[in-house]
């Protein structure tokens, strides 16, 4: 389903029409780069845009997302369901390009399409984003750089002409313009624009904080889990060594079993746990450290007979530290 980025005949949040035919297309088509509400960062790009056309007065494009994108995704889904119908543009521009109508309207006979965006609600004043050109290339313009460039060419006229809207009790105390209505005639229409320019500018601050906050939590719970792998493989690795159990072992139906794996995914699970397993494990002892008497010396022992006499533990002690010499001892008799 193609979007319309804009529509000539259609005043944006700005006080301007855009004509269509002068919207310049040559490096968006390059890079028709979809945006989640405007927000400049590869990390926000959820697509891109198909089919870039100009229908009469309108610009369309058809949206292509980044489905594997969860994200892009998630977008793609309220879109397809028809829970977000709205995208916008991102437009580099020069003042002296606009044009006022009789009618007191301005129109903006030139720009250039940088990228186009997926956003909520159109027409309000996050629904065109307005660049300039600097030294150091096209750098997204402020409140004040925009206030600034619209009224350079400003008329007498249309400042005679103000708009002025009317707004809910509830939206001028979030904008904080309670002292500036007027009941009878509103207010005029450039400090509700200044106005939701400056809290959409302490929004994109708020979000830039939570998003490096955020960055730094996971930063510190990956250190964390690497902190805990290891000690877990470590107890795993070390109740091995003990004897508490195989590494790998054969299940009944004859296929390998990785104990070691297990033991470990189980401490990353609950560290308590694998420390109570473990415990309840009773690490191998050899046969020699068990025998606490004494280990008689080799040429004490020359006959079956020598060996015989030995008490029980000795024999066992003597078996222990010469393996050899008691084969030798068997094979006399």
């Amino acid at each position: 389903m193609p979007f319309v980025l804009n529509d000539e005949n259609k005043v944006n949040s700005y006080g301007f029409r855009i004509r269509t035919s002068g919207i310049d297309l040559s490096r968006f088509q390059n890079n028709p780069v979809m945006l989640d509400d405007h927000w400049e960062s590869t990390r926000y790009v959820v697509g891109k845009w198909n089919d870039i056309k100009k229908e009469g007065t309108n610009l369309t494009a058809i949206p292509e997302f980044d489905m594997e994108d969860e994200d892009a995704a998630r977008l793609a889904g309220k879109v397809k369901r028809g829970f977000i119908k709205a995208c916008s543009m991102g437009i580099l521009f020069d003042p002296q390009d606009m044009q006022y109508e009789t009618d007191g309207t301005r129109v903006l006979n030139k720009c250039e399409l940088l990228e186009a965006s997926i956003v909520a609600i159109p027409s309000n004043a996050n629904a065109i984003r307005l660049y300039h050109r600097t030294d150091n290339g096209n750098e997204l313009m402020n409140a004040e750089q925009i206030k600034l460039a619209l009224n350079i060419t400003q008329t007498k006229t249309e400042i005679n002409t103000m708009k002025r809207v009317f707004l809910s009790t509830a939206a001028l105390i979030a904008l904080t313009l309670t002292d500036k209505y007027d009941a009878t005639s509103g207010i005029e229409q450039s400090l509700v624009d200044d106005a939701i320019l400056r809290l959409k500018n302490e929004l994109d601050t708020t979000k830039a904080n939570l998003n490096a906050k955020e960055s730094a939590l996971k930063a510190i719970a990956d250190q964390a889990a690497a902190a805990k792998k290891l000690a877990v493989v470590k107890k795993v690795d070390d109740a091995i060594k003990e004897g508490r159990f195989d590494a790998v072992s054969t299940g009944a139906d004859g296929t390998q079993v990785d104990n070691r794996t297990e033991f470990i995914n189980m401490g990353m699970v609950n560290e308590a746990t694998l420390d109570a397993v473990l415990s309840a494990l009773p690490a191998k002892r050899s046969l020699a450290a068990n025998v606490h008497n004494r280990v008689p010396a080799t040429g004490e022992i020359k006959t079956m007979d020598d060996f015989q006499k030995l008490s029980v533990s000795e024999q066992l002690a003597y078996k222990a530290a010469n393996p050899n010499e008691y084969e030798k001892l068997l094979a006399t008799m």
